[in-house]
């Protein structure tokens, strides 16, 4: 679903049954809804601390991130500054961590999109094709945070498991799968429009037009 001006986005959440809800989600530009996903919304309970997030910075190989975002930013994902939330990143096998932040002062959100955005963005370091998140399972959430300590589980050629959690452990969200695919349309390093300046030839010439030089104003003789 691409967000621009004059699309609309409902949001559906249905009727409780046993303690759960089906949630969907349609936008419409012209024309009829278009169905974008569908889930179901249920009561989490309160999990213990993650062990994994005590000793920190974990017992790992510390991997560089200083050309992540321009490397990113060349294969077709330029992320503002906003969503530059990657602070470090640590990888042992399969399983890779990473130190994530925000902005602070933003309390509009339960789970930042950026700080969630920047615990998917780790997936990079494991696997540098452009892809993007398709599908979600097995979403849970327990509190906000503005920095958040990431393990991330390589579970497949596509998919992988995250969890955060607080610096004192404290678990702040997880999701038990999520699958990525390649993006459907271009990308920014694909896009066929450009902007270009064309050259043009200006005369050199004085026009060939009278022109009227005002003369000094006649001086008046002192008195």
């Amino acid at each position: 679903m691409v967000v621009a001006d004059g699309v609309r986005v409902s949001v559906t959440v249905g009727p409780d049954r046993a303690g759960r809800r089906g949630v969907s989600i349609h936008s419409r530009a012209d024309g009829e809804w278009v169905r974008h996903a569908t889930g179901t919304l249920g009561a989490v309970p309160v999990a213990p601390r993650e062990p994994w997030a005590r000793q920190w910075p974990p017992h790992a190989e510390a991997v560089d991130l200083d050309a992540f975002y321009d490397d990113l930013a060349d294969a077709g994902f330029a992320y503002g500054t906003a969503f530059q939330g990657l602070r470090a990143a640590w990888r042992d096998g399969d399983t890779l961590y990473a130190e994530v932040a925000v902005p602070a002062g933003d309390t509009r959100f339960a789970l930042h999109p950026a700080l969630l955005d920047a615990a998917i963005q780790t997936v990079t370091v494991a696997d540098d094709r452009a892809k993007m998140p398709f599908s979600f399972a097995g979403i849970s959430w327990w509190r906000g945070t503005e920095h958040a300590r990431v393990r991330l589980t390589v579970t497949g050629q596509d998919t992988c498991a995250i969890a955060l959690a607080d610096q004192s452990g404290a678990p702040v969200a997880e999701i038990a799968s999520l699958t990525l695919r390649r993006p459907a349309g271009p990308t920014t390093q694909d896009v066929p429009y450009q902007v270009a300046w064309p050259v043009l030839d200006a005369p050199t010439s004085e026009p060939d037009i009278p022109v009227h030089h005002a003369t000094s104003p006649v001086e008046r003789p002192a008195r």
